[in-house]
Order: C-alpha cells, then sequence, then structure tokens
C-alpha cells in the first residue's frame, strides 16, 4: 500500500508540474497564442454593428510579434482583448 502511494505522489508531481508549466508558459491568455506576427483587422473583433462590411486588411511591412487569438476566436472588443468565440459576441456588445 505504501508503494502505491508514493507512486501515486511521483506520478501528481511529475504530470501535475507539466500542466501547470503549460499554462504559465503562455502570457498571451486564455485562447490566443504568441506569433511571429501580430497586428489587428476590424475582421479580429465582434462587429460593432449590423453592417456586415468587411475590410481588407494586409499585414504591415514590420510586423511586429505579439499575441493574436487562436483558430476559432476573436477579440471581443479593441478595449477587451479576451479572445472569445464568436457566437458570444452578443454577450460583449453595448
Amino acid at each position: 500500500m505504501r508503494l502505491v502511494i508514493i507512486l501515486f505522489a511521483l506520478m501528481s508531481q511529475t504530470f501535475g508540474g507539466s500542466l501547470v508549466e503549460e499554462i504559465s508558459d503562455n502570457p498571451c491568455g486564455v485562447n490566443s497564442v504568441k506569433a511571429s506576427c501580430a497586428f489587428d483587422c476590424p475582421s479580429d473583433f465582434c462587429p460593432q454593428d449590423d453592417s456586415g462590411e468587411i475590410a481588407v486588411c494586409d499585414a504591415p511591412q514590420n510586423c511586429p510579434p505579439g499575441c493574436t487569438c487562436k483558430y476559432g476566436y476573436i477579440r471581443a472588443s479593441p478595449n477587451d482583448r479576451s479572445c472569445i468565440e464568436p457566437q458570444d459576441c452578443s454577450k460583449y456588445q453595448k
């Protein structure tokens, strides 16, 4: 029984520690990742109105590294940079 407890403790320490490292290694936040080129286009945010306009957006020549939303997520607004699923935009609109 003592061996089982020791093995469980070792496994918890090993796997639990690596999970904490993975989470804390992401300085970008929930649902976002580091990118070698991070810039914001209007389509990267929840729509602010019902116009349905689509703006063409090209990366700048000297695009800086930074954080961007994971695929399938967009920013809630220019002021709230949380990465959310598009269907949740209504929760963040005024």
